[in-house]
């Protein structure tokens, strides 16, 4: 199908709406509460002619699917991004941050570019798909998750069930400002314990400081990460000491006290190896000062990368190419997405590609372009036809 031809059925109006829609609809995460806002969905996916199966997770949660069938042909196009979004902050907001107030040529309000206009665009896309007639090859999957700003339940959930079964590609709708990344960074979080023993400040050789231990091994962690490695889009990895909890009060000899470390990872860089590194590191500056420790992994999300020169990215780009007029970016996400989930089980290539600012993500004010919205949902309709539409 021509370009114009499937633009032809794309409905602006719509990915604005829906956006405005979504923003009104609390999602903050704790606690998520995606239900009613999945089910919103599933009825607006299900009038549009495209099948829509709400998968509850309990304690008013939920994930969305909908998909437009195709012959088999080829596999599946998957179109995926969350429902949830971070709290509203302590910050004062211009408007209110479930206003979904349109101003400025955008439309404002919490998750309004991380990443409800994503997902509307989304929808929309499959909207101009399912009215367009197009015979599929293949599947298109609309999958819409609970829980990605605290702990991935939705995105496990969907693998663990094998709801993305089939799929050829996947693209996720993190923000981007339209960027086509092919990669984004890992994380990997670790939470260090050294256990000392108490005693009065005044006779401190009585007891055993936690503390002392602690940041000795801080002094060395910051340095075994290896940031001379460089990956062609995503830069040097990163590492940051992101709390430090020790002592009761500064007349007791500290008997515990707790670092946690949030690592930024490249592709290549195996987190096992890493956990040992550090491990022995914690090990060896407890054993110094004779107290005891311990190390877990409180997070790990694993690094992804496409190829620039894969098929699929290819023509991602092509489609991005089409509706822009311009030559897409083509970078890297230093945040990780739920390809951190998806991607080591579908092993397919992936695309992030938003009408959000990442810069805007998670701040008080946030806001989404409203022209953005209306191309990303040409964007993911002409890489749907060309994916998908029969030659």
């Amino acid at each position: 199908m021509a370009v114009k031809e499937i633009l032809d059925f794309t409905d602006d109006a719509l990915v604005l709406d829906l956006t405005c829609e979504m923003v009104r609809i609390q999602t903050a995460n704790p606690p998520g509460d995606e239900l009613p806002l999945a089910e919103i969905l599933r009825d607006r996916v299900s009038g549009f002619g495209i099948e829509a199966k709400l998968l509850p997770l309990g304690d008013n949660r939920a994930n969305l699917i909908g998909r437009i069938s195709g012959s088999g042909e080829k596999p599946s196009m998957v179109l995926s991004g969350h429902l949830d979004t971070v709290p509203f902050g302590n910050e004062p907001w211009k408007y209110p941050p479930l206003s979904g107030i349109k101003a400025d040529g955008r439309i404002f309000g919490r998750g309004s570019t991380d990443m409800k206009g994503g997902v509307a665009a989304m929808i929309a896309a499959a909207a101009a798909v399912r009215r367009s007639g197009i015979r599929l090859r293949g599947d298109l999957v609309l999958a819409f998750t609970a829980g990605e700003e605290v702990d991935l339940v939705g995105a496990r959930s969907l693998v663990e069930g094998g709801m993305l079964e089939g799929a050829g590609c996947l693209v996720i709708a993190e923000p981007t400002d339209l960027e086509v990344h092919i990669a984004h960074r890992g994380a990997l979080w670790l939470e260090g314990v050294t256990h000392g023993k108490a005693a009065h400040a005044s006779l401190p050789h009585q007891g055993r400081n936690a503390i002392l231990p602690m940041a000795d091994f801080i002094l060395k962690a910051v340095n075994a990460l290896d940031l001379s490695v460089r990956h062609r889009l995503l830069g040097s990895p990163t590492i940051n000491i992101g709390t430090i909890q020790g002592g009761s009060r500064p007349n007791i000899v500290p008997d515990r006290c707790t670092a946690v470390i949030d690592l930024r990872t490249l592709p290549g860089q195996d987190h096992q190896y890493i956990y040992g590194v550090f491990r022995e590191l914690l090990e060896k500056s407890a054993k110094a000062a004779g107290v005891e420790s311990e190390i877990r992994v409180l997070a790990d999300r694993s690094p992804a990368d496409t190829p620039a020169d894969d098929p699929f990215v290819e023509l991602f780009t092509g489609a991005a190419r089409k509706v822009l007029g311009t030559e897409p970016v083509i970078g890297g996400a230093p945040y990780f997405t739920e390809g951190a989930i998806f991607m080591p089980v579908l092993k397919v290539p992936m695309v992030i590609c938003g009408p959000g600012e990442a810069d805007l993500a998670h701040n008080a004010n946030e806001s989404v372009k409203i022209e953005n919205l209306i191309r990303a949902a040409r964007i993911y309709a002409v890489a749907a036809a060309d994916f998908l539409g029969a030659q």
